[in-house]
């Protein structure tokens, strides 16, 4: 029986979670078989204002490093060394393990090594 390969489905982000707590069909749906349509003027003006709250937020730890890349792998490569670094506070660390990909707006480590995340 020959393998055929189908293009991978979106990433889990905010938006799929929140449907999934929604509804579970919801979010296979949306998973699945996305629909692209163009973002409402709410939608646009929400999405700046949650840019404006990540600028302030991030204001909050001045030698926090962020984490810039193209692709997923440079992302979890920057992440992997400015921790190596023992870097306390990085912007946009990523992290991949069996095909999942997690993005944290802020991540602070502590001296006695707990992590804490934060999404906003």
């Amino acid at each position: 029986m020959k393998k055929t390969t189908e293009p991978l489905p979106a990433q889990l982000n905010k938006a799929l979670v929140e449907a999934g707590l929604q509804c579970r069909k919801r979010l296979w749906i949306d998973y699945h078989r996305p629909i692209t349509a163009e973002l409402t003027a709410s939608r646009k003006a929400m999405s700046e204002v949650g840019k404006r709250l990540l600028e302030l937020a991030q204001s909050v730890f001045p030698k926090g490093v962020k984490i810039a890349a193209e692709t997923v792998a440079e992302a979890t490569d920057a992440t992997r060394e400015e921790l190596d670094k023992e870097a306390s506070v990085l912007f946009g660390a990523t992290f991949e393990a069996n095909g999942v990909v997690v993005t944290a707006d802020i991540l602070v480590r502590h001296k006695d090594g707990a992590v804490d995340l934060y999404e906003i």
